[in-house]
């Protein structure tokens, strides 16, 4: 297997292009950023802001149907798992 010249690959690479920038087809800037963030929070409700603020927490490896149910219901920002 031959080294990895470091400043080679990373000059190779294209720089990554959010999916919001995808759909909008331009560079996005601090002020239209804004606007998207902001569109975005006034088609939720409060339940969902509120949800946002959540992590829904597990044990286990397996998803269960209760937890699919939380999951719809509180629409966390995340989930954590432990075993």
């Amino acid at each position: 297997m031959n080294p990895i010249d470091i400043k080679t690959d990373i000059k190779q690479r294209k720089p990554k292009i959010s999916k919001i920038e995808k759909l909008r087809g331009k560079k996005l800037t601090k002020s239209n950023k804004q606007a998207f963030v902001n569109r975005l929070l006034s088609k939720m409700s409060i339940e969902q802001k509120v949800g946002q603020c959540l992590v829904l927490g597990f044990s286990g490896n397996t998803v269960t149907p209760e937890t699919i149910r939380k999951i719809h219901e509180y629409q966390p920002a995340g989930l954590a798992c432990g075993v």
